[in-house]
């Protein structure tokens, strides 16, 4: 299954106690998968877990050294981890109750190990323990490389007849409010802007994403967020998850899916379904970013495409007949010129509706380009161009189309203004014409 599923990489977690017997089997099986360990020190570093001197004391014995003591203590952990990363490992996985971290003195924490080997530790003082293991776990990591994982927030064994009848890690298993900002600061202001140290975060509490977690991942190297785990393993924990996070964090400083799954069937659909919220997540970011451009570019997507055609039309219009249009200009031949340019334009550009109105444009640029241009045809061609109609070049005149389909009802010429030679607007610009000069 594990080469059908495609797996190329599968993680366990182990105890600081334990041989790694079967890691050591794998290998010398000569099976090509490949299967890591993870060092998982819970046993030996909560105070409250049940067998905690006996685990120490038995701790020692397989790192030969004194665990009575902090230093032996501290460098028992040292020797056990440097023995995991022979089988593979390549980070360690912290499951507190809270994400409490401390940064004491030595002497200090000689007594707090003191009173915890010796069962009398009260339970702020196996937070404050626990709170200290995870600065020197840090510490530890930047020495041997190890990345740090903290799964923090979850009241373990709620149920206690479940746990009296089938001991930990059987279910009932509820999520707690966590802190992050106050609890993380002792080992933030020790290590938080070290680039060779990783800390993957996760969370049980989903209020912590965009006012707590995403902010620290945002500013403090070190830290990475893990995906959405354990109850919100689901799709619509992971949308929650990408929505309140990705945004101040990015995309860079979550980790990708971790599936934290004992059931191994599951692996292949887990990891499909994170990768397709993803996807989704993604290509939703990418819609949005277009939408913002508005209506507008979309609804002028269409006419864009029909005013180049018209537009090259146009100028090849313009390339053929400019030396035409000068002539009639010097000759002063306006009328006739006006007849000869408007005919031309009209056999260039077919008489659509959306031809007529994206015509203007390139029209309007063979205008100014002709010699002589008066500023009163000028200000015509700007009144055009507000009103999207469309101007005909007439040797140095610019007509209107008479079309009562694109112009207003008072650009429109009536039979009175035909009889008396044009519209007002007309003999105007006849009036400002060099013609009429």
């Amino acid at each position: 299954m594990f080469e059908r599923f495609n797996i190329e990489v599968i993680a366990t977690t182990e105890s600081p106690l334990d041989p790694l017997e079967h890691h050591r089997k794998l290998r010398a099986s000569g099976w090509k998968g490949r299967v890591i360990t993870a060092y998982r020190p819970d046993p030996v570093v909560d105070p409250e877990f049940e067998g905690f001197r006996d685990n120490v004391l038995q701790f020692g014995a397989l790192a030969r050294e004194d665990t009575a003591t902090w230093r032996g203590y501290l460098a028992a952990h040292r020797e056990r981890r440097a023995y995991f990363k022979t089988m593979g490992a390549t980070s360690t996985d912290h499951g507190h109750p809270t994400a409490r971290t401390c940064d004491l003195p030595a002497g200090e924490c000689q007594r707090l190990l003191d009173r915890a080997l010796a069962g009398t530790a009260t339970a702020d003082e196996a937070e404050q323990f626990r709170g200290q293991m995870l600065t020197e776990m840090a510490r530890m990591s930047i020495d041997d490389g190890l990345v740090m994982q903290i799964h923090p927030g979850s009241f373990r064994s709620h149920n206690p007849r479940v746990f009296r009848d089938f001991g930990r890690d059987k279910g009932a298993d509820i999520p707690t409010p966590t802190d992050y900002v106050r609890a993380l600061k002792p080992l933030l202001d020790r290590f938080g802007n070290e680039r060779g140290l990783t800390v993957i975060l996760f969370t049980l509490d989903e209020t912590a994403y965009s006012r707590e977690l995403a902010p620290l991942a945002g500013h403090y190297p070190i830290l990475k967020l893990g995906p959405s785990w354990w109850f919100y393993d689901s799709p619509e924990g992971m949308q929650r998850f990408r929505e309140q996070v990705t945004e101040t964090a990015g995309f860079y400083n979550t980790v990708g899916f971790n599936d934290d799954t004992r059931a191994f069937m599951s692996i292949p659909a887990r990891h499909d379904v994170a990768r397709r919220v993803d996807c989704r997540f993604l290509a939703t970011l990418v819609r949005r970013a277009q939408d913002r451009r508005g209506r507008g570019v979309r609804a002028r997507a269409g006419a864009c495409v029909r005013s180049r055609e018209a537009s090259l039309q146009a100028l090849t219009y313009h390339d053929q007949n400019r030396r035409a249009l000068r002539d009639d200009a010097a000759r002063g031949s306006a009328r006739s010129g006006g007849a000869r340019a408007h005919n031309t334009a009209s056999a260039a550009a077919p008489r659509s509706p959306s031809m007529r109105v994206s015509r203007w444009p390139a029209l309007i640029v063979e205008a100014n380009g002709l010699p002589a241009t008066h500023g009163r045809r000028r200000r015509y061609l700007a009144q055009c161009a507000r009103r999207r109609h469309a101007p005909v070049v007439a040797g140095p005149f610019i007509r209107r189309q008479q079309r009562s389909d694109i112009l207003p009802q008072s650009f429109r010429r009536t039979p009175d203004a035909r009889a008396r030679g044009g519209s007002g607007r007309e003999r105007r610009l006849l009036a400002a014409s060099p013609r009429a000069n």
